[in-house]
């Protein structure tokens, strides 16, 4: 399967996702990063992302760490970044969450940083990461 493949199948899981239950989008997602591997920093990735679109934001963040630790390609290694910046603003750890932005500031455009530490509205509450 060619890395090409794999990010057309992951594509097709996250925009059928809303169509699907929370179990189907997890089994759909776990089941390519099972395809990949647990030392695949992409295949992470998504395991983190499908646990941050599920609301299972504590899940998520161990993957994330480890998809960063075996190197990221663009624009997941800003998106990372800033989900691990999401964290600790949620458990009200500022200081820590800045750390994570400053990090990602230089791979993510301002906008994108400012929108993650705005008071998301209901629809915004479980969109993809």
């Amino acid at each position: 399967m060619s890395d090409a493949d794999w990010e057309f199948r992951v594509a097709a899981v996250w925009a059928d996702a809303a169509t699907l239950t929370d179990d189907q989008v997890l089994e759909a997602i776990d089941d390519l990063v099972i395809e990949r591997g647990r030392e695949d920093a992409a295949a992470l990735f998504e395991a983190g992302s499908v646990r941050d679109y599920l609301g299972r934001e504590a899940e998520a963040e161990p993957f994330y760490r480890k998809a960063l630790e075996l190197g990221l390609d663009e624009p997941r290694h800003a998106q990372a970044l800033i989900q691990l910046a999401a964290k600790p603003r949620q458990a009200r750890r500022v200081g820590r969450a800045a750390a994570w932005l400053d990090r990602a500031a230089p791979r993510a455009p301002a906008r994108r940083l400012r929108s993650g530490f705005s008071r998301p509205s209901p629809a915004q509450r479980r969109p993809r990461p």
